[in-house]
C-alpha cells in the first residue's frame, strides 16, 4: 500500500520556495517564459 502525504501541493510548492528560492521551477522557451520558485509561488499564491 502508498503512504499517504500529509500536505497540499501548495504547502509543497511554499516549502520547496522556502529551500531553493533561486532554482528553476518552470521553463518555457517557446514562450520565453522563465520561473524560479519564488516567483512562480508569488504567480500561483496571486492566482490562488
Amino acid at each position: 500500500m502508498t503512504e499517504r502525504l500529509n500536505f497540499t501541493k501548495g504547502e509543497l510548492l511554499e516549502d520547496t520556495a522556502r529551500r531553493f528560492p533561486k532554482n528553476d521551477a518552470v521553463v518555457y522557451p517557446d514562450r520565453g517564459l522563465r520561473y524560479n520558485y519564488r516567483e512562480f509561488n508569488a504567480v500561483c499564491d496571486r492566482v490562488a
